[in-house]
């Protein structure tokens, strides 16, 4: 994604219209130069960097393309890390004995050399105008950071980024979200919804009328707590959506800041962007992949924890979309029972999130939970009235905590 200084965006007749830079030769090349530039400067400071951008001067290209584009090559270069020079004690020592060394310095000594040695003698440190330089004083200065890898990218594919990134940088300031999708597929929804849980988005079936299914999605507004967390979660949504195979229509709210009037992005499937998404069957979290990985290290005998792709129909067109199951295995001769529990990760709360989750308890399964951070004096109410639906963690959810909700349930 793009910071707010490098989004390129018109605004016409209450229509967000964000810039796309078309996939020509001309746009190929700048992107292979710069690509090429971030190659050729291994090893080079920050700074050096960007004063090679700023003489880049590509005819009838706007700046904030080449900044733009910059921007989303420093995203996958790697600088050093000075955390083990303290650059600050390290500065004290030198302009404290420098301080000193000037009030009685020889007079017959003029050479720079001979005055830098001196104090760094006096400073305690050992070292000569090669071993001690601006990068040692002023490493914790990003611009002096030293490039050390760069993730090389095809310059079509940066210029792709590029117009993915601009509806990004919309999407952070949306209030609300339309995704109508068609019905002709039966497994279009089935599909959507998962995207939805994996960028954990709150959401709501609108309508279901005629060919299209609309869901209506809560903008970072609604978000009680991380609404810029959120917003995040909203703009890597966009990339998904232009891998679906069938008609869709988006339509974003957008309040842009410093601007009275709200304005509406809109975008269907007949459009000339190109995901950097790769398609999948089953889109599983990676929290909750590493949390699975974790309890079944823990519980590699009786239970197992999964990925769970179900989606669970409820009244009024409601759904209940599971993140993952723990299954105990209680087999015993002939007799092969298993006990499982369903738990459905809330990593977002909205007061419209909390109530739905109040509406639908009564037609819960009995093996239904949902999980919510938070702490529990906040949520005394909620807690009383969801009972053994509700699972509550104050930091970050651990295996001990699921297999403690489990074990209850026997009780």
């Amino acid at each position: 994604m793009l910071s707010k200084q490098r989004l390129i965006t018109s605004f016409r007749n209450g229509k967000a219209h964000p810039h796309f830079l078309k996939v020509n030769q001309k746009h190929i090349e700048l992107a292979a130069t710069l690509i090429h530039l971030f190659q050729d400067c291994h090893g080079r400071r920050r700074f050096e960097i960007e004063e090679r951008i700023k003489t880049f001067n590509i005819e009838k290209v706007k700046p904030k393309v080449v900044q733009g584009l910059a921007d989303l090559l420093y995203k996958r270069s790697s600088f050093n890390d000075i955390s083990f020079l303290d650059t600050v004690k390290r500065r004290q020592q030198i302009f404290s004995a420098s301080a000193a060394y000037w009030k009685n310095a020889a007079k017959d000594e003029t050479g720079f050399l001979q005055h830098r040695n001196h104090i760094l003698k006096i400073a305690h440190l050992d070292g000569t105008i090669e071993t001690v330089d601006e990068h040692q004083l002023f490493g914790d200065n990003p611009s002096n950071q030293i490039l050390e890898d760069f993730d090389v990218i095809q310059p079509e594919q940066l210029i792709h980024r590029f117009n993915i990134a601009q509806v990004q940088g919309l999407l952070l300031d949306s209030q609300s979200l339309e995704l109508r999708i068609s019905r002709r597929r039966s497994a279009a929804l089935k599909q959507v919804m998962q995207m939805m849980k994996f960028f954990k988005l709150m959401f709501e079936l609108k309508a279901i009328e005629n060919d299209w299914i609309t869901l209506a999605i809560d903008g970072p507004g609604a978000v009680l707590d991380n609404s810029r967390s959120y917003g995040i979660e909203i703009a890597q949504f966009f990339p998904a959506v232009l891998l679906l195979n069938i008609p869709w229509q988006l339509t974003a709210s957008l309040k842009i800041p410093n601007r009275r009037r709200i304005f509406t992005l809109e975008m269907t499937e007949d459009n000339p962007y190109q995901s950097h998404y790769q398609t999948r069957n089953v889109w599983t979290h990676e929290k909750t992949t590493l949390l699975l990985e974790r309890f079944n290290q823990k519980n590699p005998e009786t239970y197992h924890a999964f990925s769970d792709p179900e989606i669970i129909p409820l009244r009024d067109n409601r759904y209940l979309l599971p993140d993952f199951s723990i299954v105990e295995d209680n087999s015993s001769g002939e007799d092969k029972t298993k006990r499982q529990m369903r738990f459905e990760w809330i990593h977002y709360q909205s007061d419209a999130k909390l109530k739905w989750i109040l509406q639908v308890k009564p037609q819960l399964p009995e093996n239904y939970v949902f999980v919510v951070k938070g702490k529990r004096e906040k949520l005394k109410s909620l807690i009383k009235a969801m009972g053994k639906h509700l699972l509550v963690y104050t930091n970050t959810l651990t295996a001990p905590a699921i297999m403690k909700k489990f074990e209850e349930d026997k009780c």
